[in-house]
């Protein structure tokens, strides 16, 4: 299974080299929705022929496009290697001992969870554009005598069942078991496992042991000098050298900093910032950096405020950790922290975006 069979944008541009035929050709034809669920749609033109193929990134748009595309070449009598490997032609034979309702393809997944950090179709389809892999299709059975359901996600010859109380979750569940096979056949890595960590800022490996901290109990004592004695203590090798800075907080009750940080902001746009917040609907956002991404560059646009993001990884236990720090009058940070990068920069995001709605009620 190499990573051109696995994608149909290799498959199609490979097939036309070979057989010294006009290459395809990629535009993208519109942009809707709002910022935090965009719908792209991507045209593949080849000869006179094109497909458009729509999806929530311009990569799964355009392996749509493409796909479409080879089916489309096949039915004109080219032959192209692409679907006799695929689900598409292999549903019947492996389950036509049991009652399918129908299939869905994730690629027109509606909404993610309601748990934004826990999507396992998400993730499972974020890997699939990141490694260049088909998108995984999704079988349905009926409710058996208990009332449970039975989903299969199935990903060229690789099946994964998975049995639950819910259609919603017995799909996420195989979503997951496909994930971990993808895994245990060596076609993915585990991001678990990841000891190393690069990105275009990278600060020095901080030392943060989680277990302390229930030891530090800051509600014990309000006299800071104690408070800061036993920090030390509990964190011998906290060095600031983070590269993260507070400004003019010297001088400021922290008590105080929820209205001095609203009163800093023009009120129009504190007002143009809640129409904007009350259109996100959180229960239905994808749960990707890039929708997250977006959002956040909106908020910044809107109350024209700059935040920033370092990235850091702790040396005990290898955890990732995004911060981002708002660059405004007193300055703050949020931050997220996950087994991957991608789940500490997610969980960092949604803190960001959530944080300031707090601090603007």
């Amino acid at each position: 299974m190499t990573e051109v069979e696995l994608n149909p944008v290799g498959v199609l541009q490979e097939y036309c080299q070979k057989n010294k035929l006009s290459l395809p050709k990629y535009t993208v034809v519109s942009r809707t929705g709002p910022p935090h669920d965009n719908i792209f749609t991507m045209r593949v033109n080849w000869d006179s022929f094109h497909e458009d193929g729509k999806a929530n990134t311009k990569q799964s748009a355009k392996f749509n496009a493409a796909e479409k595309m080879i089916y489309l070449m096949k039915k004109n009598n080219h032959k192209i290697t692409y679907g006799d490997s695929t689900v598409h032609n292999s549903i019947a034979p492996i389950y036509k001992s049991k009652k399918i309702s129908n299939v869905i393809e994730s690629q027109s997944e509606t909404k993610s969870s309601t748990d934004l950090l826990t999507n396992p179709i998400g993730k499972l389809q974020e890997i699939c554009v990141k490694y260049k892999m088909i998108l995984p299709v999704y079988e349905e059975g009926n409710a058996d005598a208990d009332n449970n359901f039975t989903v299969r996600c199935i990903m060229k010859n690789i099946v994964e069942e998975a049995t639950a109380s819910s259609k919603k979750k017995a799909k996420q569940n195989s979503a997951q078991q496909m994930k971990q096979r993808l895994i245990d056949l060596k076609l993915i890595h585990d991001d678990r496992l990841d000891t190393s960590f690069t990105s275009q800022v990278i600060n020095n490996p901080i030392d943060f042991e989680i277990l302390k901290l229930e030891k530090l109990n800051l509600l014990e004592t309000n006299k800071q000098p104690a408070m800061t004695e036993k920090a030390k203590n509990l964190f011998p090798n906290l060095k600031k050298n983070v590269g993260i800075t507070v400004k003019d907080r010297e001088d400021l009750s922290i008590a105080n900093f929820h209205s001095i940080f609203k009163n800093s902001l023009d009120s129009t746009r504190r007002y143009k910032f809640h129409l904007y917040y009350r259109s996100l609907k959180f229960d239905e956002l994808k749960c990707t950096p890039e929708h997250l991404e977006s959002i956040l560059e909106d908020i910044s646009e809107i109350l024209d405020i700059k935040i920033t993001k370092s990235n850091m990884k702790t040396k005990s236990n290898n955890k990732f950790i995004v911060c981002y720090t708002f660059n405004t009058t007193p300055t703050f940070n949020e931050i997220g922290v996950g087994e991957n990068y991608n789940e500490a920069h997610i969980s960092a995001l949604i803190q960001t975006i959530k944080t300031i709605h707090i601090l603007l009620l």
